[in-house]
């Protein structure tokens, strides 16, 4: 596979960049046996659209892969996350914009695995990292209420959230903030790929293999989105030359995708994914791909 950089003028980004930062943090403790069936089903239509050029791209919700840890019965593990206490380290607009994202996978990591307490802490940390990057206008202190009262409620979370994904979009577009978006997603996805790579070598669990095989288009999305900055400054320039690296290594996965129409329910407003999927993935190179997004993440967390 070769990777080429296409330097053109773009149309504006479609950054979901909230749904990285809040949208993974749903939790229903009450949620019942029937729900879950229908979340399994449901999970990848959660994806993050991007839109670049008048062409849509796919990157997956860092919920996605914690629900898929955590359904598969693998006990939480409180080493993965970055430490909360570390955010003064970060004071660079670049770095505070990666670990909002990597903060915010966390966060939807431990909402689906521990208590409320810790949920705050993290939220906490990406409201100080978003005021810092002075992305806190786009939301009022009564969506701020809102989205913090509903970390734990499901239903109210998901109506709160669509309303600031609006006001959110609405405002990196006209401020021109799109880089920041990007480099929030990109967090999102070296943390949640950091993750499932880890649980993968612990676990050798199949489901959780396909899943780590599945970045492998995700990825090619990232870096498509992310090289129009190639040369905007040298951090760029290594951000994306250590995506491409880990690029060439997902060219060891064979990984074939079987779509079927989705089945669409409109009186539930459920929508369940019936494609399949399957991955082939040798030990070698999923521990490089493991040792490369490690190697990433360390230093944008460092």
């Amino acid at each position: 596979m070769r990777y080429f950089f296409h330097f053109w003028r773009h149309k504006p980004l479609i950054f979901l960049a909230l749904l990285v930062v809040l949208g993974c943090a749903q939790k229903d403790r009450n949620r019942t046996s029937r729900k879950e069936a229908l979340m399994e089903k449901e999970i990848d239509t959660t994806s993050l659209l991007l839109k670049y050029n008048d062409n849509l791209f796919s990157i997956p919700s860092p919920y996605q892969a914690a629900y898929v840890i955590r359904k598969h019965q693998v006990h939480f593990n409180q080493r993965l996350l970055n430490d909360p206490a570390f955010y003064t380290r970060y004071t660079t607009n670049f770095k505070k914009a990666l670990n909002i994202g990597i903060y915010g996978t966390d966060l939807g990591y431990l909402s689906i695995f521990s208590g409320e307490k810790r949920s705050l802490e993290y939220f906490s940390v990406i409201r100080k990292l978003s005021e810092d990057l002075r992305l806190h206008n786009a939301l009022s202190s009564t969506d701020i209420t809102n989205l913090k009262h509903s970390l734990t409620r499901q239903d109210s979370m998901i109506h709160y959230l669509t309303q600031a994904y609006r006001k959110f979009d609405a405002y990196l577009i006209k401020n021109e903030r799109k880089k920041i978006g990007a480099l929030i997603l990109a967090g999102g996805w070296v943390e949640s790929t950091y993750i499932l790579s880890r649980t993968v070598l612990q676990t050798q669990k199949r489901p959780l293999v396909n899943r780590l095989g599945q970045q492998k288009h995700a990825l090619e999305n990232l870096i498509e989105l992310l090289s129009s900055y190639y040369y905007d400054s040298e951090k760029y320039t290594e951000l994306i030359d250590a995506l491409v690296d880990i690029a060439y290594e997902f060219d060891g996965v064979i990984y074939n995708y079987y779509y079927k129409e989705p089945l669409v329910k409109e009186k539930q407003k459920l929508t369940i994914v019936r494609s399949t999927s399957n991955v082939v993935i040798s030990e070698y190179h999923l521990r490089s791909i493991a040792k490369k997004i490690s190697k990433l993440r360390n230093k944008i967390t460092t």
